[in-house]
């Protein structure tokens, strides 16, 4: 194969398809070894655990050595549908995660720094406590809507 972006040139859509497939199976089949259970009935078993999807690791798969080069891809006619359906899905995963996991950080800052021009992830409010309509005081998350309330309330501008 021809030399390009990355490791191997891609031939067209086609082929981007088959090696985006290839990386969500890949992803989606993973086994992983280790010990299970504890003490006389502990085990070295090798089980399934799926990998995470991530942007990085679907330009390693199809054979690219930056995300930059992915995203290259990405902005070009002829491979951006493929491109954008595997991104929209690693997302979905990402998405689902803040739903069950306990600590949310991770999550959370990559859907906030993994954002395009179509994407609206923030994680601050803007709230207006009296100042200028068009100019609204941008606060940090740390407020709840209840001590924001208070907050209007005390410098008089009357319940929220």
């Amino acid at each position: 194969m021809e030399k390009e972006f990355g490791r191997y040139r891609i031939k067209n859509a086609q082929d981007m398809q088959q090696r985006v497939d290839a990386y969500f199976r890949a992803c989606d089949t993973n086994m992983e070894t280790r010990l299970v259970g504890t003490g006389m009935n502990a085990a070295i078993m090798t089980v399934p655990e799926p990998k995470t999807y991530t942007w990085t690791g679907l330009a390693l798969a199809v054979g690219l050595t930056s995300r930059t080069a992915l995203l290259n891809y990405y902005n070009r006619d002829e491979y951006h549908e493929v491109l954008l359906e595997a991104k929209m899905r690693i997302k979905d995963q990402w998405e689902g995660k803040l739903a069950r996991l306990g600590n949310n950080s991770g999550v959370i800052f990559n859907l906030t720094n993994s954002q395009d021009a179509e994407d609206t992830w923030s994680n601050k409010q803007d709230v207006n406590l009296g100042g200028q309509p068009d100019n609204p005081v941008k606060v940090e998350s740390q407020l709840s809507i209840e001590q924001l309330r208070k907050i209007k309330e005390v410098l008089g501008n009357g319940p929220v």
